[in-house]
């Protein structure tokens, strides 16, 4: 009942604007919405009692509560619409003021399509539209999708699959891949463009119901230049060879390469995503967000395709298949590779002899292709669990393998995330062919740096080991490197999982620097040390000290918290070891995305309680930072 320049809001997430010209606000954190009068440019609160909640149905919109409400969206007669982010809602004011649900139980969820949307379940929608006609099209964030409530309410899935990830150009928006759409509009021709936020892209759906990219993404930039000027697009693999670095660079669908000279080119896809291409020059192929690869000692190039392959270009430029058909599954052992079915292959490795590794992710194995074509599985008996070391890797249980390498002894090395552990399978003595762990113990955390990798905890999300059989491994969670040395000592490499998340760290200490998600670690013949840091779009490279036989690293110290209860309900308690001033809390998933965050201020005790009300059953990592310590635990969430 001011002058809206001297009101305070609080995150104001979305605006919308009526036939008159008054300006609504979704001012999320307080969870109200506002208006601004056109004629006079004062502000009120139409809906929300500043009380988080889910209530008020069918009464007053003033009285009602809302769980952070993030987008809004106003029709001729005069109808608010509210995206109720954390309740899974979709309100309507109407020009009376009485509120109501019209889309979504507030169970967080994905159903419900071809009936009535009040029935449906949603997953964080975080912007509305509405078309000439009166349908309203739905970000529904989590899901991965455009939901739609026709003039009758009933709701179905107007563009994605509900599976993250970027294809379907060219073809119907429901069968295409969106990444976590983050807001929606129409136009007056019935065009709906989406805001496709982690692929980077504007989407337009027109009329006929086709998806296109309408703007973006400019990430493919530099080939015949310097390296260091061109731009990258998530480089997800990074090999090295003769001097040469090769690098996957996945969403610009490219293998591109940087020469000895800094020069860098691509070698293999055109820039369009796809599979084609075989048996012709790899410039002229397509490929489907190319990750982890490698190089043999024939200079023949293998790459993990995101189309359930593994493809090789050859010395001669030439692309073909290597392992796969293209349809994920488990088949083909002991025969042809090109006819197997993998499933999620997520990373590769190739020994001295020629010998092609892979780690045939949602198959739980590791499977080798020889230097006749033929695959059979190497690593894994295709169930979860943990069943013992010292037994033949191909009786073990190695959960889903997150990547996989080789040293120059034919040694074999295992990222086991599900267990927690690095596993290795020997190629000589009285362990050939058995598999034993190296490091992790079997707990989800960070701990143990400079002591024995048998002790410590880790989450091996990647694995590289150099010729010698020094072992690195990734951790895309905590934005580390680790190093197990042949002592199986275990040490901080590089990284600090700040939340900066900021290109920060070049020419100084390596292990202070930031890493955003890195993927891959390749290590040349004169012991550098390249990194693809892929949110950061870039390759890092860690140069060893001239005389010293390791990179020279400064210390940090993880301590423990206690987490209970866990397996948790509606709220946790984190108990440290003294009073803290304050911290910064951060849930996640399995798979690394932020899924609440929380600040406590000056809190001078020993204990954080966190709300999970909002947050479905699973598994999650929780991190604290505090005093300038990180603390991680796994959390176990139950409804």
């Amino acid at each position: 009942n001011a002058l809206a320049t001297l009101a305070q809001l609080y995150n104001p997430a979305s605006l919308a604007m009526d036939d008159s010209g008054n300006i609504y606000i979704a001012d999320e954190v307080n969870n109200r919405i506002r208006k601004i009068r056109a004629s006079t440019k004062i502000i009120s609160t139409i809906a929300g009692s500043g009380l988080a909640g889910y209530s008020g149905d069918n009464g007053p919109a003033l009285a009602a509560k809302f769980r952070d409400p993030y987008g809004i969206a106003i029709d001729h007669l005069g109808n608010i619409y509210v995206a109720d982010l954390f309740n899974n809602a979709i309100r309507k004011i109407n020009s009376a003021g009485i509120i109501t649900t019209i889309a979504g139980t507030g169970a967080a969820g994905y159903a419900g399509d071809g009936a009535a949307a009040t029935a449906a379940k949603l997953f964080n929608p975080t912007a509305l539209a509405l078309d000439d006609s009166g349908n309203l099209y739905i970000s529904d964030n989590q899901n991965n999708a455009i939901r739609k409530v026709n003039t009758s309410g009933v709701i179905s899935t107007f563009a994605g699959t509900g599976l993250a990830g970027f294809s379907g150009d060219g073809a119907l928006a429901k069968n295409a891949q969106l990444n976590k759409p983050v807001s929606v509009i129409c136009d007056h021709a019935g065009n709906i463009f989406i805001s496709d936020q982690f692929n980077n892209r504007i989407r337009k759906v027109d009329t006929s119901g086709v998806i296109s990219t309408y703007a973006g993404p400019g990430y493919f930039s530099g080939d015949g230049g310097q390296a260091l000027e061109a731009t990258l697009y998530r480089p997800h693999g990074v090999a090295c060879k003769n001097g040469m670095v090769y690098i996957a660079d996945a969403y610009n669908s490219r293998i591109r390469k940087v020469d000895t000279n800094g020069v860098i080119t691509t070698i293999a896809g055109t820039g369009v995503p796809g599979y084609s291409g075989n048996n012709g020059p790899a410039i002229n192929a397509k490929l489907y967000l190319p990750s982890t690869l490698c190089v043999d000692a024939l200079d023949n190039i293998y790459f993990v395709d995101t189309n359930h392959v593994v493809r090789k270009i050859g010395n001669n430029g030439i692309i073909t298949t290597l392992a796969g058909i293209g349809v994920g599954g488990y088949s083909g052992d002991t025969g042809p590779a090109v006819l197997a079915r993998l499933n999620q292959p997520n990373g590769i490795a190739v020994d001295l002899q020629g010998n092609v590794y892979i780690s045939d992710h949602l198959n739980k194995r590791i499977r080798v292709v020889d230097t006749l074509g033929i695959i059979k599985t190497f690593a894994g008996n295709g169930t979860v669990g943990f069943n013992g070391d010292s037994i033949l890797a191909s009786t073990a249980i190695i959960g889903e393998p997150m990547g996989v390498s080789c040293d120059d002894s034919g040694n074999v090395y295992i990222a086991d995330q599900y267990n927690y552990k690095v596993r290795k399978v020997f190629a000589h003595g009285p362990l050939a062919g058995k598999i034993v762990t190296i490091a992790g113990n079997g707990i989800c955390g960070y701990t143990g740096d400079d002591g024995n990798a048998l002790l410590a905890q880790v989450i091996p999300q990647g694995i590289s080991a150099d010729a010698k059989g020094n072992v690195f491994i990734i951790d895309q969670f905590t934005g580390r490197i680790r190093k197990i040395d042949t002592n199986g000592i275990i040490t901080h490499l590089a990284g600090t999982s700040s939340e900066d998340f900021g290109i920060c760290g070049d020419g100084g200490i390596d292990s202070l620097a930031d890493l955003n998600n890195p993927t891959q670690v390749a290590i040349n013949d004169k012991g550098k040390i390249f990194i693809a840091d892929e949110f950061l779009n870039r390759i890092r490279e860690i140069d060893y000290i001239p005389g010293l036989a390791t990179p020279v690293f400064n210390k940090a110290t993880y301590n423990d918290i206690l987490l209970y209860p866990n397996p948790a309900q509606n709220e946790c308690t984190l108990l440290f070891q003294q009073n803290i001033a304050g911290a910064e809390a951060f849930i996640y998933t399995i798979q690394g995305e932020v899924v609440l965050a929380e600040q406590f201020a000056n809190t001078s005790s020993n204990k954080l309680s966190i709300n999970l009300k909002y947050l479905p059953e699973g598994n999650y990592f929780i991190k604290l930072i505090s005093d300038g310590m990180v603390y991680f635990k796994k959390l176990t969430i139950i409804k």
